[in-house]
């Protein structure tokens, strides 16, 4: 357990330095939390930069095919579905959609394997949320260069 009052000056610069990282990237949400969706709505930095929001595998596909979103920010737990079968799919079929993954269970590394070989571009851990990785997340989801190690 952590107590984050101190670092809530923190948390706040690195908060307001992703919404400069997301610049006017056209985001859609899928989320199977309603809480941290209805936090990550809130934090967003301009209203139009949330395209769509959806907490089901089917319902983010179909957001993403009708949008076109820059970046998918899904995570892998969904209320129906899984996000990891999401984000390979995205990239299967709307490869120029950027994604970025949160994963509440670590343990699954065979299937954030998956997400991966699709070129997953950025993967975030949920316990690591709040210090400052999740700037890196973002970087790494929102390069100008395509990825190296990606096979596109």
């Amino acid at each position: 357990a952590v107590d984050f009052t101190p670092l809530l000056p923190q948390i706040r610069r690195n908060q307001a330095r992703a919404g400069r990282l997301l610049g006017s990237a056209r985001v859609v949400l899928c989320l199977g939390s309603r809480a941290l969706m209805s936090f990550a709505l809130g934090a967003a930095r301009e209203a139009e930069q949330v395209l769509g929001a959806a907490t089901t595998e089917s319902e983010g596909l179909a957001l993403v095919g009708a949008l076109q979103p820059d970046l998918l920010f899904a995570s892998d737990r969904l209320e129906e579905g899984c996000g990891i079968s999401l984000v390979v799919a995205v990239k299967r079929h709307h490869p120029r959609t950027r994604t970025l993954l949160l994963v509440s269970q670590e343990h699954r590394h065979g299937r954030l394997r998956e997400a991966i070989e699709a070129c997953c571009e950025g993967v975030l851990l949920e316990s690591r949320i709040g210090l400052g990785r999740e700037l890196t997340a973002i970087r790494s989801a929102l390069p100008v260069a395509p990825l190296s190690w990606c096979n596109r």
